[in-house]
Formats: C-alpha cells, sequence, structure tokens
C-alpha cells in the first residue's frame, strides 16, 4: 500500500521539489555587475490586492510593478505627501482592497490629483545635483524633505537615451514589449532622456536587471533596464543627456538598453516622444 501511495505521488513530489529550488534561487542578489535578466512576466496586477513592502522599495518602484499612477497608490494609502514607506507596511493596490482592511479612502479618485500638486516629494533625503558614491537606505520610515517642483514635460524636450538601432519595438513579442530595446556595446553610455529626478535605482523588479526610473513631471516617468553598472541614485537630479547607467545585456547575453516611458502609470510607446533620427 506504501509503495502505490508513494508511486501514485511520486510525480507531485517531483514537481514541488524543483519549484522549491526554483524559488530558492529567485531569492538570491547579484554582488555586483549586471542583475540577472528573467524574463517571466510580472504576476497580473489586477488579481492582486496587497503589496507587503521590502528594503529597497520605494513607492515609486512599487506603483512601477503594478502599472499604477504612484499619485493613486499614495491616495489609497493614506500616505503623506513625502510618500514616505518602510519594510514590512502593507501597501493595497485598490481602494476595495484598503475599505475591506478598515483603511478610509476618502475620495481617492479625486484626490489623486490633489497629491499630484505634492507629487515632488520623494521618499528619500534632499535631492542632489549631482551623483554620489552612496545609495540612501530605501524604503526608510524617516520623513523626507521635498525634492524641487518638475517643469511639466513637453513632447520636443526628449532626448533618445542611447544612438543604438532598436531591436525590439513596442507593443512586440510574447510577452509583450512595454518598451524598447536599443542595441549598443556593451559599458556604452545610458543618458537621462530628460531632465528629472530619480526615484529608484537597483535590482530588485523582476525582468529588469538594474534598473533606473526617472520622474519628470506629475505624469510621466522613464525606466532604464538591462543596465551593467548603473552611475546615478535615488535623489539625484539629471539633466537631460546625461550619462546616468552603462549598457548591460538581456536574459539571452545581448548587449541592448531596456527603455519605457510610463504616463499616469500606464506604459506608452517612446517612440511618440523621442525626436526622429
Amino acid at each position: 500500500m506504501l509503495l502505490q501511495i508513494y508511486k501514485a505521488n511520486k510525480a507531485k513530489l517531483t514537481a514541488t521539489g524543483l519549484l522549491a529550488l526554483v524559488l530558492v534561487g529567485c531569492t538570491g542578489q547579484s554582488g555586483g555587475g549586471s542583475a540577472p535578466i528573467d524574463e517571466r512576466p510580472q504576476p497580473p496586477s489586477q488579481a492582486l490586492r496587497l503589496h507587503l513592502v521590502t528594503r529597497g522599495e520605494t513607492l515609486y518602484s512599487i506603483a512601477f510593478r503594478y502599472e499604477r499612477d504612484f499619485r493613486q497608490l499614495a491616495s489609497i494609502n493614506g500616505l503623506s505627501g513625502d510618500y514616505t514607506i518602510h519594510p514590512g507596511q502593507r501597501l493595497y493596490l485598490t481602494e476595495a482592497a484598503a475599505r475591506d482592511a478598515g483603511i478610509v479612502a476618502s475620495n481617492a479618485a479625486s484626490n489623486a490629483s490633489a497629491t499630484g500638486t505634492r507629487a515632488a516629494a520623494v521618499t528619500r533625503p534632499v535631492v542632489r545635483s549631482t551623483p554620489t558614491a552612496s545609495n540612501p537606505t530605501s524604503a526608510s520610515s524617516a520623513p523626507q524633505p521635498a525634492a524641487p517642483v518638475l517643469a511639466p514635460v513637453t513632447d520636443n524636450s526628449w532626448v533618445w537615451p542611447q544612438t543604438g538601432p532598436i531591436v525590439r519595438s513596442f507593443g512586440s513579442g510574447d510577452p509583450v514589449s512595454k518598451g524598447i530595446q536599443i542595441s549598443a556595446p556593451e559599458g556604452s553610455p545610458v543618458l537621462s532622456a530628460i531632465d528629472g529626478v530619480v526615484v529608484y535605482s537597483g535590482s530588485g523588479l523582476r525582468g529588469y536587471g538594474n534598473l533606473l526610473i526617472i520622474k519628470h513631471d506629475d505624469a510621466h516617468l522613464s525606466a532604464y533596464a538591462y543596465n551593467q553598472e548603473l552611475l546615478a541614485h535615488e535623489g539625484d537630479l539629471v539633466r537631460s543627456g546625461q550619462k546616468i547607467a552603462t549598457v548591460g545585456s538581456d536574459a539571452e547575453g545581448n548587449n541592448r538598453l531596456y527603455f519605457e516611458i510610463r504616463l499616469d502609470g500606464t506604459p506608452v510607446d517612446p517612440i511618440r516622444y523621442l525626436p526622429r533620427r
């Protein structure tokens, strides 16, 4: 009888063991250089209601992960204007989830625009005009001073983050690409596409490797992934055309830059913004 039970469950046990090994392997972090790239799609945000903050995350990186407007996420969770979060904090991803948890998200939809007037604040220390070698601790519970207000983005003010050819366009492939991929030699410069403040610098978002997220105004964010080295850090004020990283490689080892633009939390085609070349 025991032998029959073992044989009947052998496949399940083997699959479970393999899954455990995969999960253990995914928890490790790179010790330097390009972070490992995992091309698996992100979990569907519509199926998730809660995110538990871990060290290294910012409100912006969490909103980016779930394709949410950071202002709406702040409003739902009743965050103050500096968007301070801390490890272990529960962030609710929908108004319904917040209400079920007893958090009053009064007029969250209308408050999103009001929150936008405070959106220059970041979860970081005072904005620096030039990058430094140290990276401030993420997800800090200490109050953070507000960053300067950024001028609204105009359609003709963007520059290319890299001059190489586009090898994957927006909306192509499986899973569907939410940005563009630009081929370039390893170690070549990655440039800020427009003035802004770095609101995330790290390798904590699955599928992006070493990632920079830059906030340009209340509505626009840009993201630079697959980097070999990050030269700008959270809180840095960067200028259009400034070198912020170096080109790394994707999951297949191809040297390229992955570039996204998000409008109110939603990915949009960067070609709509970048100048003709």
